[in-house]
């Protein structure tokens, strides 16, 4: 996460501002999930940089993962969703 950090206030203290913090939480390739701690962190760093957080669940919704609707269920700017639903979208706050 440190890694993430400083990525963040390397490029937020520039000229070139972070619009969006972007995250898949399951790999589709590997299988991989991320944990909704994670996410919850990142979530925290890209209020304090005032990015959005995007949760792509394009994979993973619709059940995919086992875990409802989708996969992560904490704050997020924007929700992907797609294939197994035959079609495609965003939700926001």
């Amino acid at each position: 996460m440190n890694e993430v950090r400083e990525a963040l206030t390397g490029r937020c203290g520039g000229s070139k501002a972070v619009a969006a913090i972007v995250i898949e939480p399951t790999n589709a390739q590997t299988g991989y999930t991320a944990s909704s701690s994670f996410i919850s962190e990142l979530a925290s760093l890209a209020r304090e940089n005032d990015a959005a957080l995007v949760v792509d669940e394009t994979n993973t919704c619709l059940g995919a993962s086992g875990q409802g609707f989708w996969q992560y269920n904490g704050d997020a700017d924007y929700v992907t969703f797609g294939k197994r639903m035959q079609v495609s979208g965003y939700f926001s706050d």
